[in-house]
């Protein structure tokens, strides 16, 4: 490809987190022979910013440009206007101010970078009651600061944007349409009515020969030339692309081509050939970035594309991570081992958290290559998910199996998941005592820690007052329900929901799946059967009208409901539903057996390694980096929390600094509850097996129905639990 200036030959390994903490091996194996074949990699590198707003960047060579304007308060209390023209280099990231105005008398209506990094700016005078256009190399050092004397004062009013080209020209545009252009020494040269919505439904493109105006037409992004004889937009440019293609499109002009950015490839748009080259695709084993994430393109000295990327949560955190992309011999990259990983499918496709985690993972670690299995669709049972035991029981299953959807504790005593504790004894990167206990404790399979839960989030339930503090019996939360009978205790409040809330702390009260043994005759359970029986009969029977989710919360308010089911997985997620709920509510959680609070811990991503793994090294890997001090960090961008206590106490600590201050009010009372709640929360399916409360449901119908009494109820429901766990468990 002739953009790039050199075809870059690698003989060193990337950067990447490995196995057990260290750098994995960088000479290439003598196996490895050069073979001809140019192929694009990426050299990974996590990138600590902290942007402010951002009017214009680039990257020019070795080096990060951008402009910002920011507001500041005075001591006065007023707010001002300070604009920053800064540099980052691109290696250490350190910032260097090339220019700062602040509170000059003059103000920043428009701002853009050229592809050298050179500044240009539209300003308005106050004291003068001007305008002005400005020019300063990429050092800082003023060009030109000329008047717009050629036009009337109000004409520049209403810019909407501006541009520049490579040879230094700038050009402003209107919300209306009007398009001024400036040669390189900031004299108006053209104006005209373009006729075209320029701000409202299209985008300029900036560093190329000329000015070039982009629509995305849906199937098909058009780009337009300014003809500066006629004044008019032609259009001179068709890059079609189909629904794989579709996605977060991305352009960035350059001298001799546009680059455009789809969600599946980088396409390369060569102006003198007139034609699109597909560079790379984001999939490539040696790639694994989403184009989706891509911030800023541009190129380094050795002609090597150097990439931005970003990762934004529902709260504006960020996380940064620089990919330069340069050509390698295929023969000569690191061949990867590959290490499968067997998950759930939910409406026919992973989860976008289990593919970002394993893309993270491919592109950091030089060894190994983790490849999704879809073992089963979470939708379906029977002999689709008999298969998937099957093979687990058989040593067929992947490397690292997602058991988040399975029924681990009937393969606890089997031997079928590996001892993680050993690993954890010999890693530099995490040991047992790194992880937060409850997780530590959720993470045990037959008494062994045998699955790692990477993040997590919180489902609990919330009550009206009266309800004092967190945790109840079920003998509380039937009480509770009694006061108010003519209230259901939730929305669609049936038999086998209460069961379902009365049985998620409460199973292993009568069921030991290790021994395989159950007591359901206990006296206990004839109560809870009882209790349920009355709480439900006097109760409101389920609502009348069909009731949608989104008005849960409403009914809730309204006090047509006592009970709300809520799930949280950040820090401000969790203060503004305290704010919302306030002092009028109790974050009382599940019943459990003691009282104490018991809230459901969940989580998309639960694995285990296949104790007949063939690369448990790799699978381990694997693990590890889940568990590592990086990657908890990106935890928040998954909406959940991270599971290492360093991580965890520093995302609490730090998440509750950076909250809104006009939206939440973080008290020290309010973060102690979201701690306290976290560390008793618990994953449900942990003590409930599928077919044991399949079983209890089926036959407590009969005592709920009055058919039977509740000594015979019991008494069946023992015999089949009881059936069920000697074959299933023993």
């Amino acid at each position: 490809m002739k953009h790039f200036s050199l075809l870059i030959l690698m003989t060193a390994l990337f950067l990447g987190i490995t196995g057990c903490g260290k750098q994995e091996e960088e000479a290439p194996s003598p196996s490895q022979v050069p073979t001809g074949v140019m192929v694009p990699a990426a050299q990974m590198e996590a990138v600590h910013l902290k942007l402010p707003n951002i009017l214009s960047e680039c990257i020019l060579e070795e080096s990060y440009f951008y402009v910002s304007k920011d507001l500041e308060t005075d001591g006065a209390g007023d707010k001002t206007a300070a604009v920053s023209f800064c540099r980052r280099d691109l290696d250490s990231f350190e910032e260097e101010t090339l220019l700062l105005k602040q509170a000059d008398g003059s103000c920043v209506k428009q701002a853009v970078l050229d592809a050298g990094a050179n500044l240009y700016e539209l300003l308005f005078s106050e004291e003068e009651q001007a305008y002005y256009v400005g020019k300063w190399d990429c050092s800082g050092k003023q060009l030109y600061m000329l008047p717009v004397t050629e036009l009337p004062q109000d004409t520049l009013v209403d810019a909407a944007g501006c541009t520049a080209d490579a040879a230094g020209r700038l050009c402003l545009y209107t919300w209306e349409g009007s398009v001024f252009v400036f040669d390189s020494r900031g004299r108006l040269t053209g104006q005209w009515e373009s006729g075209m919505p320029l701000a409202e439904n299209g985008f300029f493109v900036s560093g190329m020969d000329g000015f070039y105006w982009y629509q995305d037409m849906g199937g098909e992004l058009l780009f337009y030339y300014l003809n500066e004889e006629s004044g008019q937009f032609t259009a001179q440019i068709s890059f079609p692309y189909d629904g794989d293609e579709a996605g977060i499109l991305q352009v960035f002009g350059a001298l001799d081509c546009i680059w455009i950015a789809t969600g599946q490839s980088l396409y390369c748009y060569d102006l003198q050939e007139n034609t699109p080259e597909k560079i790379l695709s984001w999939k490539n084993p040696y790639i694994n970035l989403d184009g989706g994430d891509l911030r800023l393109l541009g190129e380094n000295s050795l002609g090597e594309l150097v990439l931005l990327f970003q990762k934004i949560d529902a709260s504006g955190f960020t996380l940064y991570e620089k990919a330069v992309i340069s050509w390698a011999d295929e023969g000569l990259l690191p061949q990867k081992e590959t290490i499968t990983l067997g998950t759930m499918l939910i409406n026919g496709q992973p989860t976008a958290d289990v593919e970002e985690t394993v893309r993270q993972f491919n592109r950091y670690s030089q060894k190994y290559f983790v490849e999704l299995v879809h073992y089963f669709p979470r939708d379906e049972t029977g002999e689709i998910m008999e298969n998937v035991y099957l093979d687990i029981l058989q040593g067929q299953a992947p490397d690292l199996i997602d058991v988040s959807a399975l029924d681990v504790a009937s393969l606890a005593d089997k031997e079928v998941f590996e001892d993680l504790e050993p690993y954890l004894k010999d890693s530099q990167v995490v040991q047992k005592e790194s992880i937060l206990e409850n997780v530590w404790e959720e993470g045990q399979i037959g008494g062994k820690f045998r699955l790692v839960i990477p993040f997590f989030r919180v489902n609990t339930y919330v009550s009206h007052a009266p309800a004092p503090g967190q945790g109840w019996t079920f003998e509380e939360f039937t009480q509770y329900a009694a006061v108010h009978p003519d209230t259901p205790l939730v929305v669609y409040m049936s038999y086998r929901q209460a069961l379902g809330i009365a049985l998620f702390a409460g199973m292993d009260s009568f069921v030991d799946y290790e021994r395989g043994k159950c007591n359901f005759t206990d006296a206990s359970f004839s109560a809870l059967l009882t209790e349920i029986r009355d709480m439900c009969m006097i109760q409101t029977g389920p609502m009348e009208d069909s009731v949608m989710v989104e008005e849960f919360q409403a009914l809730f308010e309204e006090g047509a409901v006592l009970l709300q089911e809520i799930s949280f997985g950040s820090t401000e997620e969790f203060l503004l539903l305290q704010q919302q709920y306030g002092s009028a509510s109790s974050w009382k959680g599940y019943p459990s057996p003691s009282g104490e609070p018991y809230h459901k811990m969940s989580s998309q991503l639960q694995l285990s390694m296949n104790s007949a793994s063939k690369n448990k090294e790799g699978a381990w890997a694997f693990l590890e980096f889940l568990l590592s001090r990086e990657n908890q960090e990106r935890s928040r961008l998954l909406a959940s929390f991270p599971v290492r206590k360093d991580s965890f106490e520093q995302y609490i600590r730090t998440s509750a600094q950076t909250a809104e201050p006009e939206k939440i009010d973080a008290s020290a009372q309010d973060i102690a509850l979201l701690v306290e709640t976290i560390q008793a929360s618990h994953m449900d399916n942990r003590s409930i097996d599928d077919d044991v409360f399949r079983i209890v449901c089926e036959e407590s119908e009969a005592f709920f129905a009055g058919d039977k009494t509740v000594e015979e109820v019991t008494g069946l429901i023992q015999n089949r639990v009881q059936l069920y766990l000697s074959e299933r468990y023993r």
